[in-house]
């Protein structure tokens, strides 16, 4: 009695039948979501979710049954909406132009457009539907560029309508309708044409392992087709927007496609970073060091040839179990006093990372600091012109930048013209930030001697906070600053403003400023200027619940002299747009920060993390979990509307014959 079904009827079965179905695929949307947006413009780096089933075990872990079910109001809404929509004006559409999908090549074609233009309208529809469930999905994510903190479902709808109006309900629409024109017009006459051939061919009865067969290669089809309009469409809904109502990360699905592409590739074989191992290795200094451990990390993602010094090979021992490490070589015992140590690390070399330079908080002299800090950059800019090494990325600090003890004013904006003077520093006795100082003046006049080879780019990161490596057997000084609110040692929260960075941000702007043609340039590196009170927040946050009560809440009273900067507790205001612009950055922020480095400390001090696989899939990023959840959802989908129509055919029929 399909005949009699009006599609009206066939609107709200699709859509009851879409419904039951996203109920039991539901986890895996959410994980899809996650995948999609995790690590969003980097092209390297750690990620929460490294594979499906880990991320469903994470998720259920720190989240619940309630973060595996994330959206799932706004989901049902979506489904009964959008297939409603499909399958009622599909099934409209094929009579009004009497097309039967697998009759001839014709019919074929005409079904997928037919399934295009009903996906198209089904769209629009469900258009803030599909935003609110991103949103919610990627409420929670460990890896998430940006997240957006509804309460509710109901809320979440009033809060866009009255922040961006009517106009907010169709964000990403331009990206939205191409990615449901697609999967229609490829699942509704891939189902039928399937479904027609095993009918028409192997001559069997219709029934649930037809509709489960037809479904299945439905499912693949699906997928690949519409996969590049999903993660675009994802992205777009849910970027951050400016008070005009533009985006933030992207100007639209054109943007986003390009800036994907360039900064995630398509797949991990054509990322156009990656490098053979016939490429000139890389040299990075101070390889076990807090930067530039995430230096070798990221240029081993990238398939480069690395070799890295260091002076302990017990310490560098954790650098082996990166992935990649078979390219890596660590060379011990290289003192940065010795002329000549690092001509075996440099030689053949083309690019080297200088990031090896003595650091300490507090105390320190002139002879453990200056000295080595300025007779070790010699040493390996006389290795790197005597070798011809062609690009050398310095790591300095903005310790040569704005330790000024308040002699500037404080609404100055300091840039990478800015450097901390030389007098005030030996008057001061500050014998770390003069270190830096002389090292880089050192460099750059090394690098305009004649017959130089190298183009030099310095690099002035502030204190360097972020993820310490799995396996990481010493806690690195700028991590130490943080100990004081995790183990109840700090009383008072300083009242202070810092300023400080992720060292993936500063890692990736090394490699960048070297095998770009930046030479000469200097660029300031600072991701944040947190007040402490906010520092403490994030960490409480990032800690579990026993350790939580051991971060203070009390302001201190006291207020510290002006140093780095103005005096405390304003913050230090800056602008590094030339990082952002020329090498690509995009900042972490502080909360960013301290979470990942409080979860790193505490997986190396209490557990053995897992090694992470690097994920660089770009538009096919999260696509396993694409056909994992559409393969499953578009089976249960199809079975239950047969189902469904089924019943209510026999219902149909028994009220007829009453």
């Amino acid at each position: 009695m399909a005949g009699s079904r009006s599609q009206g009827a066939e609107f709200v079965l699709a859509g009851l039948a879409a419904c039951g179905a996203i109920t039991l695929t539901n986890p895996i949307d959410v994980v899809k979501t996650r995948l999609q947006l995790q690590g969003e413009l980097a092209a390297a780096g750690g990620k929460a979710y490294t594979g499906i089933g880990q991320a469903l075990l994470r998720i259920s872990r720190k989240e619940g049954l309630r973060g595996l079910q994330r959206g799932l109001s706004a989901a049902y809404l979506l489904q009964f909406s959008n297939v409603g929509c499909r399958f009622g004006a599909y099934g409209s559409l094929k009579q009004l132009f009497g097309v039967k999908p697998g009759a001839s090549a014709t019919d074929s074609l005409s079904s997928m457009l037919l399934g295009a233009a009903s996906g198209s309208l089904a769209a629009i529809v469900s258009n803030p539907f599909f935003l609110l469930k991103s949103r919610f999905q990627a409420a929670g994510s460990e890896d998430v560029l940006h997240q957006h903190s509804h309460l509710s479902l109901r809320k979440a709808f009033c809060e866009i309508g009255q922040l961006q109006g009517f106009r907010g309900y169709y964000r990403g629409l331009t990206a939205f309708v191409p990615r449901v024109a697609a999967a229609t017009s490829v699942q509704l006459s891939t189902y039928d044409i399937s479904k027609d051939c095993i009918l028409r061919y192997v001559q069997v009865k219709d029934g649930v392992a037809i509709h489960f067969v037809a479904s299945l290669l439905s499912g693949i089809a699906v997928t690949m087709a519409m996969q590049p309009f999903d993660i675009v469409a994802v992205r777009l809904m849910n970027q951050p927007h400016k008070e005009c109502g533009s985006g933030l990360l992207y100007s639209g699905p054109v943007d986003c496609l390009k800036q994907m592409l360039e900064a995630e590739g398509v797949l991990s074989a054509l990322t156009h970073h990656v490098m053979s191992a016939s490429d000139p290795p890389w040299c990075v200094t101070g390889g076990s060091g807090f930067l530039g451990s995430w230096c070798v990390k990221l240029l081993l993602e990238e398939g480069y040839t690395v070799r890295t010094t260091t002076r302990s090979a017990e310490k560098a021992a954790y650098l082996k179990r990166l992935p990649g490490s078979e390219r890596l070589t660590i060379l011990d015992g290289v003192d940065l006093l010795t002329p000549g140590a690092f001509d075996d690390a440099i030689r053949g070399c083309s690019y080297v990372l200088h990031t090896a330079s003595p650091f300490y908080f507090k105390g320190g002299s002139e002879e453990k600091l200056v000295t080595p800090a300025v007779e070790g950059t010699r040493n390996v800019l006389n290795s790197c012109r005597r070798l011809g090494v062609k690009k050398v990325a310095l790591t300095s600090s903005t310790a040569s930048v704005y330790t000024n003890y308040g002699k500037l004013p404080a609404d100055h904006v300091y840039t990478s013209e800015d450097f901390s003077p030389e007098d005030v520093l030996r008057e001061k006795e500050n014998w770390y930030c003069l270190s830096k100082l002389l090292a880089e003046q050192l460099a750059w006049s090394m690098s305009k001697e004649s017959g130089c080879p190298f183009d030099l780019t310095v690099l002035t990161p502030t204190l360097i906070w972020g993820p310490m490596l799995p396996g990481q057997p010493h806690m690195n000084t700028s991590a130490s600053s943080l100990v004081g609110y995790m183990d109840g040692s700090l009383k008072v929260i300083e009242n202070a403003c810092k300023t400080v960075v992720d060292v993936r941000d500063v890692a990736k702007a090394h490699i960048e400023a070297a095998r770009n043609d930046l030479g000469g340039q200097r660029f300031l590196l600072i991701g944040g200027s947190p007040h402490f009170t906010a520092v403490a927040e994030y960490v409480r946050q990032a800690l579990p619940g026993a350790l939580q009560a051991n971060v203070p809440s009390e302001l201190s009273s006291e207020l510290g002299p002006a140093v780095m900067g103005p005096a405390p507790p304003l913050p230090v205001l800056y602008d590094v747009s030339p990082a952002e612009r020329l090498l690509g950055i995009r900042f972490k922020t502080a909360q960013e920060q301290v979470e990942a480095m409080v979860k790193s400390m505490l997986d190396n001090g209490f557990q053995r993390s897992d090694q992470y696989v690097p994920d660089k899939f770009g538009l096919y990023k999260g696509a396993a979990a694409n056909y994992v959840r559409f393969g499953p959802y578009c089976t249960l989908t199809f079975v239950f509307l047969e189902q469904l129509r089924l019943a209510w055919d026999r219902g149909f029929s028994a009220g007829a014959g009453c």
